[in-house]
């Protein structure tokens, strides 16, 4: 089921005008891919809620045309925001609020080239994720357990900052990133490692922050001429070679579950367990 609510065709749109669409978008079938797509500045924030239905949720625009499409094929369901000149869309509302169930599993697909991007997926049973991101900062948090694995995320980033927390939660195998301007700032939490988890940062010009608490086994491994920072928890082991390597202390103990992160090229500085 499909809802949308749009202003009368024809009607000029007087000064600060708004238009804002409801819409509840039920599971497309057994299995379940969300596709997100905008290409203006403005705010789009995502939230999981126990509902029956797949998505729903309100997005506030300036002008009628900028109205995302609702797209629906092969279990696939795409909320699509036309491209518009950027000189068209200065001091102008772009505001999603949107909301996706937690009572099936699901792939993400973000592609954000200018908005501000609040993603909070806690509890959210997400299998894959992938985002292209852009200028502006964006958000992701894991607050609570995803409730499944989620195989791969991988996130493309630009000149925006891009900031994961409790990254833990997420219950991800393998996470590829790729840095660019931007800073990055990765924190893994204060929870139970569930699993092994493999990152790998391609690295860009912008700062790298990457925190993890000392009692869960992690080994950080830069290959490139990055200058490195190590604060508490996290130390230079022996070197190999040019490449140096970070761990925690715990991590030669138990190495049945642990984080392996690998840090690849780059000119931006890395600072493993920065001051808050």
């Amino acid at each position: 089921m499909i809802f949308c609510a749009c202003s009368p065709a024809g009607t000029a749109p007087a000064p600060n005008t708004t238009f804002e669409t409801p819409f509840t978008i039920a599971y497309p079938g057994a299995t379940a891919e969300l596709s997100i797509v905008s290409d203006l500045p403005g705010m789009l924030r995502l939230v999981g809620y126990s509902g029956s239905d797949f998505v729903n949720g309100t997005v506030q625009v300036s002008n009628r045309d900028w109205t995302p499409k609702i797209e629906i094929k092969d279990g696939k369901v795409s909320l699509v925001q036309a491209k518009i000149k950027a000189a068209d869309s200065q001091n102008s509302t772009n505001l999603w609020k949107l909301r996706v169930s937690d009572n099936q599993s699901f792939r993400l697909d973000i592609r954000n080239s200018q908005a501000e991007g609040h993603w909070n997926f806690s509890g959210l049973p997400i299998t894959d994720l992938y985002a292209e991101l852009g200028t502006a900062k964006n958000a992701f948090t894991f607050d609570e357990p995803n409730p499944t694995i989620m195989r791969q995320c991988e996130l493309r980033c630009s000149t925006g900052d891009v900031i994961l927390e409790g990254i833990l939660n997420a219950a991800c195998q393998n996470m590829v990133i790729k840095a660019l301007k931007g800073s990055l700032t990765l924190r893994f939490g204060e929870k139970e490692i569930l699993q092994n988890l493999k990152v790998t940062i391609e690295g860009g010009a912008g700062t790298i922050n990457i925190s993890v608490p000392g009692d869960v086994p992690a080994r950080v491994t830069p290959t490139g001429k990055n200058q490195v920072n190590p604060g508490d928890g996290i130390s230079k082991v022996e070197s190999k070679g040019s490449v140096n390597t970070y761990e925690t202390a715990i991590y030669p103990e138990t190495p049945s579950k642990a984080i392996e992160i690998s840090i690849l090229g780059g000119s931006g500085i890395i600072y493993l367990n920065p001051l808050p």
